[in-house]
C-alpha cells in the first residue's frame, strides 16, 4: 500500500529534477491528474503535510552543523550554507563542521585524540 508520504517522496524527487520551472510546472499538473485520475483527493491534506515534513528533512540533512569551542560570530562560517551553529566547550579550541557525509575536524580536542591513536600505535 502506498501511504501520503511515498507520494510526497515521489512528488519532491520529480520536482527537483525538473530542469526548467516550464518542465517542473508540467510535472506539477501530472500529478495533480494522477491524483484525480486514482482518486486519491482524499489523501491531498495528508501529502501536503508530508510534503512540508520531507522538505524540513531535506533542509536538515542539506544543512551543516558546526560546533564551536567558544562563541563565535556567524560571519565565520557564511560559506556553509544553512549552518547551525552551537557551542562546545569540550572542544577546547578551534571548530567542527558536519554536512552530509563529511566532516571537518579543526578541534583542539580532536588533534589530542589524533595524536592518542599515533602514540597508540607506536
Amino acid at each position: 500500500m502506498t501511504t501520503s508520504t511515498h507520494y510526497a517522496k515521489a512528488l519532491l524527487d520529480a520536482y527537483e529534477q525538473a530542469t526548467s520551472e516550464n518542465s517542473a510546472g508540467k510535472m506539477l499538473d501530472h500529478f495533480v491528474s494522477f491524483i484525480k485520475q486514482h482518486r486519491l483527493a482524499p489523501l491531498v491534506p495528508a501529502i501536503l503535510s508530508a510534503v512540508l515534513r520531507e522538505v524540513e528533512l531535506r533542509q536538515y540533512r542539506k544543512s551543516s552543523v558546526i560546533q564551536v569551542a567558544h562563541a563565535t560570530p556567524e560571519s565565520t562560517f557564511k560559506m556553509f550554507e544553512n549552518s547551525v551553529i552551537t557551542e562546545n566547550k569540550n572542544l577546547i579550541g578551534g571548530f567542527t563542521v558536519k554536512q552530509e557525509d563529511r566532516a571537518i575536524d579543526a578541534s583542539v580536542s580532536g588533534a589530542l585524540e589524533q595524536l592518542r591513536m599515533v602514540m597508540k600505535s607506536v
